[in-house]
């Protein structure tokens, strides 16, 4: 029983027993399955962090407190010609035996670590790595040393970027900075530039000595209220700032400032936005330049001109006082020698009336020629459209140079071409005058022979034509040397011409002028064994009319006034003047009411009606204008109008235009051509 009793308490302490050790063979079975886990794990871990260090691009290398190589990466190895090497566990002493080529690239790598080591903290500097093919590259290397709980040294963690690509972009940069530099401080303009908030970021040396007085590392990172000379100009200077960075566009101003060296000058600046990569207003660019001389010089063209300006109104109103002093007396003169050639004469007395005729005509063309040439280079000459009749202008240039004509007892010739048209729109008086002065040369310089006029049709567009007229003669011709200088004025072939021909020598001056005013051309062919031939081209515009229905206008208008006898009102302060046009008139049927000022001829008209006023200008009381402008007045009031010719040696265009606008219907200048009087009295009645 006993021995039962003992063999069950031994069965049951075995059983025991090896429910004990099933136990702790389970837990330790669980537990190298742990571990086999773990290592599992961690060797995954391990071959993950081996695959990611090696797929970077970078230097990566981990060292032992001792310096000694445990890990690198692929890229590392590759770098430093370490592949297929045994590193673990080496120092950089002893790989460099590995690496004739980067031998003293590791050497200095211990001197580096020991350095971070000291610093304790993460160190960083760019190192650079020379390549076998004889490059370089420039590394940023980073090293971070790790200590244990009692700071004794544990490892070393090196990583390194390739940043050459950078540092040459670096380089070039500021290579570019410094190229650009040069460049500003080359240029003479004050030049700076600065951010959103007016904070310099730069200037140019101009910039920082003439207005600064510092240097240009002085003046980048300040604003100008810290070198301005005072607030308000600071002040001044980020208002035009804003301007042009809230406006988004260049922004330009005149300022007087203080310069370096004391002095003040007249600166214009033009401030100017610049953008960032984003589009966005990032400061301003200004150049600034210095205009105190060109504002000086333009002060002193302005008042040349303006004296220029002075000179040429006195001189114009000089010899327009000079033409109406001189035009008065010679009505006078011209005049009387025309009433004298109505009279019984001796041979002798017809030679001496015709050498007074010839002197007092010449001196009005002379007068003429002066002011004509005085307005073309002042540029007071008016150019009039109208329509006229080229043929009869032609005609009427011929019929006033026929006694010219019959005392040489030379031929006259007329080629107008078919295509020509007759009925022109322009200014027929300068044409008139053009040929005028073309034939009366022609006449004068042809002792034997004749003279041809021409006109042809050159080219033909729409309404508008271009006409050449050419007026040759068989007289003592020209050389060639002679052809241009000619057209300059007081020019002549030789003085030998002035005294046998006379002339003073502004004709063909005054003939270029009007061509070119007219948008046309001038020139000459001769040859100095006689003959000589003017050719003028001049652009016309054609009347909307037909040429029918000017030509009805015209007869209409020849046919409206005959001779029928009118009742005339002549207002001259000039006793002479006034014999002369009376005379004249009253022979042609007309009866001339005389008065001798504006206030008379008011009162002519206040008691009787007269079919014209002929009206001189500068009259004693009441002046000529003056009349004119009441008599206006009256007709606005009461209705009616009577036509008035502004008969005044007040010759020049201006003045023409002037009396027309002011009421005149009508200008005949001084001395009295009776042909034009007449023609202006047809025109208005």
């Amino acid at each position: 029983m006993t021995e039962r009793i003992i063999l069950l308490c031994l069965l049951c302490f075995l059983a025991a027993l090896v429910i004990v050790f099933l136990r702790l063979n389970r837990r330790l079975q669980a537990e190298v399955d742990e571990r086999k886990k773990t290592e599992q794990e961690l060797a995954a871990s391990e071959e993950r962090l081996r695959t990611l260090i090696n797929a970077m691009p970078d230097i990566v290398c981990f060292k032992d407190a001792e310096g000694r190589w445990l890990e690198a990466n692929d890229f590392d190895l590759k770098l430093f010609q370490l592949e297929g090497v045994e590193y673990r566990g080496k120092k950089d002493s002893e790989l460099a035996a590995f690496s004739s080529f980067y031998r003293e690239a590791f050497l200095g790598c211990e001197v580096t670590d020991e350095l971070a080591w000291n610093k304790g903290t993460l160190s960083r500097a760019d190192e650079v790595i020379p390549c076998p093919d004889g490059s370089f590259k420039t590394f940023d290397i980073i090293k971070v040393p790790t200590f244990d709980a009692q700071g004794n040294r544990k490892g070393l963690i090196v990583m390194g970027r390739d940043v050459t690509e950078r540092v040459r972009a670096e380089k070039k940069r500021e290579e570019d900075q410094r190229f650009l530099q040069t460049i500003l401080d080359s240029i003479s303009d004050m030049i700076f530039y600065k951010d959103t908030d007016s904070t310099y970021l730069g200037c140019n040396q101009a910039y920082a000595s003439r207005y600064i007085g510092l240097g240009k590392e002085q003046i980048i990172g300040r604003k100008d209220i810290d070198i301005a000379p005072d607030r308000n100009q600071a002040a001044l200077y980020r208002a035009s700032d804003l301007c042009a960075i809230e406006a988004g566009t260049s922004y330009t101003l005149e300022i007087e400032l203080t310069l370096a060296n004391g002095e003040k000058g007249l600166v214009e600046v033009q401030k100017t936005p610049f953008r960032n990569a984003d589009g966005q207003v990032a400061g301003v660019i200004g150049v600034a330049r210095d205009i105190t001389e060109r504002k000086r010089a333009e002060q002193e063209l302005r008042a040349s001109r303006e004296a220029a300006v002075a000179a040429s109104r006195a001189k114009s109103e000089f010899l327009a006082n000079m033409s109406h002093e001189i035009r008065t007396p010679m009505n006078g003169v011209i005049g009387m020698a025309h009433l004298l050639g109505t009279t019984e004469l001796s041979p002798e007395q017809e030679q001496y009336l015709e050498n007074i005729e010839n002197s007092a005509n010449s001196l009005i063309t002379l007068i003429g020629d002066i002011l004509d040439l005085s307005r073309i280079e002042a540029g007071r000459m008016l150019l009039e459209n109208v329509d006229f009749s080229l043929r009869r202008c032609i005609q009427e240039l011929l019929g006033s140079q026929q006694f010219q004509i019959n005392q040489k007892k030379i031929s006259i010739h007329t080629e107008i071409a078919e295509d020509v048209p007759d009925l022109l729109r322009g200014d027929q008086l300068r044409t008139r005058q053009i040929l005028l002065n073309l034939l009366g040369n022609a006449i004068k310089f042809t002792e034997h022979g004749g003279v041809t006029i021409t006109a042809q049709l050159v080219t033909s567009e729409e309404n508008r034509v271009l006409i050449h007229l050419a007026v040759s003669d068989t007289g003592i011709g020209m050389p060639p040397d002679l052809l241009e200088r000619i057209f300059a004025p007081f020019e002549q072939a030789d003085n030998s011409t002035t005294r046998r021909y006379g002339g003073s020598g502004l004709g063909l001056a005054i003939c270029r002028r009007l061509a070119e005013l007219m948008g046309g051309r001038i020139w000459a062919e001769s040859g100095a064994e006689g003959g000589s031939t003017f050719h003028v081209e001049l652009p016309f515009l054609l009347p909307e009319q037909t040429d029918r229905q000017q030509e009805r206008n015209c007869e209409q208008a020849d046919d409206v006034y005959q001779d029928r006898p009118l009742e005339l009102l002549l207002a001259e302060d000039n006793l002479v003047s006034a014999q002369f046009v009376h005379k004249v008139l009253s022979r042609m049927g007309h009866q001339v009411t005389v008065v001798g000022d504006g206030r008379q001829a008011l009162d002519c008209l206040a008691d009787r009606s007269f079919d014209c006023i002929l009206m001189d200008i500068q009259m004693p009381v009441m002046g000529g204008d003056a009349a004119v402008r009441i008599i206006r007045e009256q007709e606005n009031q009461r209705g009616g109008h009577i036509p008035i010719i502004a008969l005044t040696a007040h010759a020049m265009d201006e003045e023409r235009e002037r009396l027309l606008r002011q009421g005149f219907d009508a200008h005949v200048a001084k001395p009295v051509d009776i042909a034009l009087l007449n023609a202006a009295l047809r025109r208005l009645l």
